[in-house]
């Protein structure tokens, strides 16, 4: 059975919703990283999709791993 009710959005729709760039977005899709589709040269994507590969992606990292603070930042700390 198929799901009638599908929601395509544009590449810069997608972006916004993740609150990233186009540029990224565009890449991580053109490097296989993100399913989409491609009409022409136009990047198509599923939002729910995309929000569970990326949450899959996220959850492989332990908790913390990307909230490093850059050495500019941790001399202010000190």
């Amino acid at each position: 059975m198929t799901d009638t009710n599908l929601k395509i959005v544009t590449l810069g729709s997608m972006a916004r919703r993740l609150g990233v760039t186009t540029k990224w977005l565009r890449t991580e899709a053109e490097n296989g990283r993100l399913p989409h589709l491609k009409a022409g040269e136009r990047f198509l994507f599923v939002p729910d999709v995309v929000a569970a590969v990326i949450a899959q992606r996220a959850a492989q990292y332990p908790t913390g791993c990307c909230n490093t603070l850059s050495s500019k930042d941790e001399k202010r700390d000190s």
